[in-house]
């Protein structure tokens, strides 16, 4: 059950990452947001480390 938990957390951040280019076009405040492929690179490397911590406790 907590590595379900784990995981629907996990596609809900990384649908909000991948929808906020999309975001930003349709409130026309495109500049706020870097470059979106970095940022996803970045939320995958710290959720893979995030898991792996919980995993070896």
């Amino acid at each position: 059950m907590k590595n379900v938990n784990l995981m629907s957390k996990l596609y809900i951040v990384l649908t909000l990452f991948f929808a906020s280019p999309f975001i930003a076009i349709a409130g026309d405040n495109s500049a706020d947001i870097p470059e979106p492929s970095i940022l996803s690179l970045f939320l995958v490397v710290g959720v893979v480390a995030y898991i792996m911590k919980k995993r070896n406790k």
